[in-house]
Formats: structure tokens, C-alpha cells, sequence
């Protein structure tokens, strides 16, 4: 047991990403999943959760990237996607799963006990888009400042990858932490550098300068400096706090209206040919109101995403730029990936002010769900109403088979202007069923009144 303790446990991330309107798991998977460690392979996937009959996952490409990532500071990325079996319990469910995993790769060969970084995503077994995140890096890396309290912090390397990508793009979650344990490297490399440089630098000057530099001007400087520093920080983080709060409610809104609506939107295929009127009218509105939405929701988190940056280099005056002043312009590339086939062409281009953009999202998620809810249900009872009247007059049909020619002689001349008036509501009812359907309904009632005077 004395690798293990050199193993630095660097971050316990629980993410639960709220999908109230999701489907549930399709299976559940009694056998947990427990890979054997492979030199050379970096990312490993449950075949319950690549295979899954709803929702299944793909990371293509992602094991290159990772080795790429890996090569600047020879630290091995490895990822782990696995699916939620017997683990139970409160907390974070991945981490005793990875730790489990730690024991049976720590004696295997080839296994780089100081220098990886293990990312483990568990998919939870009721909901896909609900799970936990572990991550657990090598001994060495501790070298370089990645301890608990940096990794658990907002603006850690980790947590804004897992805000920003999970769990609709788990690859893109490991790629950004990855990415952000090489900026810690990096940046860590550069002070060392940067110290250096300043300590060859002074060695050189006279030893009464450096007595007056550090005596005097020097120190009134630096405290200057960092009292100003300071005090300019304290008033950006709310600023800063108000957008990851906004942007965290932004992107679980995203994902409640793709639940709610995206099987209801990929039905409707070609709606430009399908539509015609005012269902096509009602139906581009919906379909804009949304597309606006997953354009400003995604330009808001890159946004964000490069705010992060400059917090963390310090240029708390860029951030107060960035998140108060600077104009961000939102077009139709802005669209989420996953939703460009489906609103292409929808999105104007527009400029806000960080504040009008960020403050948005919620009103534009209210108009999307009505605007999206109200044509979902129109269009429903428009076709329910064409079925409904097939069935009466299906029905009258029969008693009429039943009654004989002469019993159904009072009702006859009115059900074959029923059967006339059809073939024209139709014609509209086809393209156009939010305009056909009072129509419709007109005549479903007229059939009725038949129905109930031959069940007299």
C-alpha cells in the first residue's frame, strides 16, 4: 500500500444536471463495470452506456487529444465513462468508484502512478442526464499547486469545464479539464521562470541599491499595488458570482426545453415544405424563439469562459470589462452544435450588453416553452380532430349498415354534405391544421349530432 500513499486525492465533483422532462433509463445494468488497466489506452467506456439503446456515447477522437493534451507536461489524461450498477448512497458516487479502480490499475504495468490524472464520468442508472464527476491526479502534480482547495474552486480548472460541458458533452468536459491542469502547469512554470529572472536580475545590483529598493519605493509599491488589487476584486466577484449563478439556471433551462421538445421538433422534419399559413407562421416563431435561445446561451458561457481567464490572471479590471461594458454580438454560428441542423438560417444577428444578454435568458426560456408548448398542443388537437372524425363516420357507417337505407333516409342528405365539405377542409387541414381546425371541428360536431340520433 505505499504507492498509495503518494496518491494525492485532488477533487470530489458531484454533478447533477436538473432534467425534470428526461426519460428514464431504458435498462439497468446489475454488473458494475471494472476495466483492466492498458498502457497506451486513455479513454475506457462502459458498454452500457456506449451501447445504450436511447442515449448512447460516443468520445471519438477524444483518446488523441488527450494524448496531445498529455505531451506538454508528460502527464497521462485518462478517461473513464461508466454506468451507475450497485453504487448507492449520498455524495459523490464516482469517487468510491474510482478509488476502487486506483487499487486494482496501482500494481498493473505500465501504469503511471505519478503522473496521471484520472476523470471519471458515472452516468446515473435512472436519468442520462443526471451522474457524478471524480477526478485524482499523481503525486507529482501536487508539485505544481493542485491540491483540493484549486481544484474545488470556481475558478479551478476543473469545475468551469464541468459547468460549462456536462452532461450534454462529456468529451468536452475531459478535453477543458485537461486543458485547465495545463494551464495550472503552465502558469506555474512561468512564476518559477519569472522568479528566477527577477533573482539573477537583483543579484547583479549593488548591494546599497537593493538596500534602498527593498528598504523604500520598492515595498510602498508593492503594498500600494496590492491594496488596490485587492479592494478591486472585492468589488468584481459579485459581478462575477451574479453571472456563474445566471448562466448555471441558463443551462439547465437549455437542457428542460431540448428534453421537452426535441423529439417534438426532429418529428416535424422539412417543416418549411410541410407548413404551410398560419402553422407555418406559428410554427417559425416557436422555432426562432428557440434558436435564439441556444444562441445566446452559448456565446453567454464562452463569454464566461473567457472571463474565467482573466480572473485568474489577475486583470480584475478586464473581468468588470468583459462581464459590465464590452458589446457581445450573437449570429447564427453561435448556435449550440447539437442544435445547428435543427435552427439553421433562424438567427439574426444581434449585439447586447453583457447585462441584457445575461439577463435574457430566463424570459427568453419563458417565451420559447409557451410559444414551443402552444404549438405542440394546437397542432395535437388539429390532428386528434381529423382522427376523430374518421372514427364517427366510421361509426355511422355502421348503423347505418345496420338501420337500413330507409331508417337512415332523415340523416342522409346532411351526412353526405358532411362527407363533400370534408374533402376541402382537408386539402387546407394537410398543410395547414391550426387554420383547418375549427373546420374540422365543425364537422366532427355536425357528425356527431348524426351519431346520437341513430344511438336514439
Amino acid at each position: 500500500m505505499k504507492l498509495f500513499s503518494n496518491i494525492t486525492r485532488m477533487l470530489v465533483i458531484a454533478v447533477v444536471a436538473l432534467f425534470a422532462m428526461a426519460p428514464s433509463m431504458a435498462s439497468a445494468q446489475t454488473t458494475p463495470y471494472r476495466p483492466n488497466f492498458s498502457a497506451g489506452t486513455q479513454v475506457y467506456i462502459d458498454p452500457a452506456v456506449a451501447n445504450h439503446p436511447d442515449f448512447p456515447v460516443s468520445l471519438s477522437g477524444l483518446e488523441s487529444k488527450l494524448k496531445d493534451a498529455g505531451s506538454a507536461h508528460c502527464v497521462v489524461y485518462i478517461s473513464v465513462v461508466v454506468q451507475q450498477t450497485t453504487e448507492r448512497g449520498g455524495g459523490n458516487l464516482a469517487a468510491d468508484w474510482l478509488d476502487q479502480l486506483l487499487l486494482r490499475w496501482g500494481g498493473a504495468n505500465g501504469f503511471p502512478s505519478d503522473n496521471y490524472v484520472l476523470m471519471v464520468w458515472m452516468r446515473s442508472a435512472s436519468n442520462p442526464s443526471e451522474g457524478w464527476v471524480a477526478v485524482n491526479a499523481g503525486a507529482n502534480l501536487k508539485t505544481y499547486g493542485l491540491g483540493k482547495s484549486m481544484l474545488d474552486a470556481a475558478d479551478g480548472p476543473v469545475v468551469p469545464a464541468v459547468r460549462k460541458y456536462m452532461p450534454q458533452d462529456p468529451k468536452g468536459a475531459f478535453l477543458g479539464i485537461a486543458g485547465g491542469v495545463n494551464k495550472v502547469v503552465d502558469d506555474y512554470n512561468a512564476a518559477q521562470q519569472s522568479a528566477k529572472d527577477r533573482s539573477d536580475f537583483m543579484g547583479q545590483l549593488p548591494i546599497y541599491f537593493l538596500i534602498l529598493l527593498v528598504a523604500g519605493g520598492a515595498v510602498a509599491f508593492f503594498v500600494v499595488r496590492s491594496k488596490g488589487a485587492k479592494d478591486l476584486k472585492a468589488q468584481v466577484e459579485p459581478l462575477f458570482n451574479e453571472w456563474n449563478e445566471k448562466m448555471e439556471s441558463a443551462n439547465a433551462l437549455y437542457l428542460k426545453l431540448r428534453g421537452g421538445y426535441l423529439g417534438f421538433i426532429q418529428d416535424q422534419g422539412d417543416w418549411k415544405g410541410k407548413f404551410s399559413g398560419s402553422t407555418k407562421a406559428q410554427y417559425e416563431a416557436a422555432l426562432t424563439n428557440f434558436a435564439d435561445f441556444s444562441a445566446r446561451r452559448s456565446k453567454a458561457n464562452a463569454h464566461l469562459e473567457e472571463a474565467h481567464k482573466v480572473w485568474q490572471k489577475g486583470d480584475y479590471k478586464g473581468v468588470r470589462e468583459m462581464l459590465q461594458n464590452q458589446t457581445i454580438s450573437v449570429t447564427g454560428a453561435d448556435i449550440a452544435l447539437e442544435d445547428a441542423t435543427l435552427f439553421g438560417g433562424l438567427v439574426v444577428k444581434n449585439d447586447y450588453k453583457p447585462s441584457e444578454l445575461l439577463n435574457s435568458m430566463a424570459t427568453l426560456f419563458d417565451q420559447t416553452n409557451k410559444a414551443l408548448a402552444g404549438i405542440m398542443k394546437s397542432l395535437n388537437e388539429a390532428l386528434a380532430a381529423g382522427s376523430e372524425l374518421d372514427a364517427v363516420q366510421a361509426d355511422i357507417e355502421m348503423k347505418w349498415a345496420q338501420a337500413g337505407d330507409k331508417s337512415f333516409a332523415p340523416h342522409k342528405a346532411e351526412f353526405d354534405a358532411i362527407n363533400v365539405e370534408e374533402v376541402q377542409v382537408r386539402l387546407t387541414y394537410k398543410s395547414d391544421p391550426l387554420a383547418g381546425k375549427a373546420a374540422m371541428l365543425a364537422l366532427v360536431a355536425r357528425a356527431k349530432a348524426i351519431q346520437s340520433k341513430l344511438a336514439a
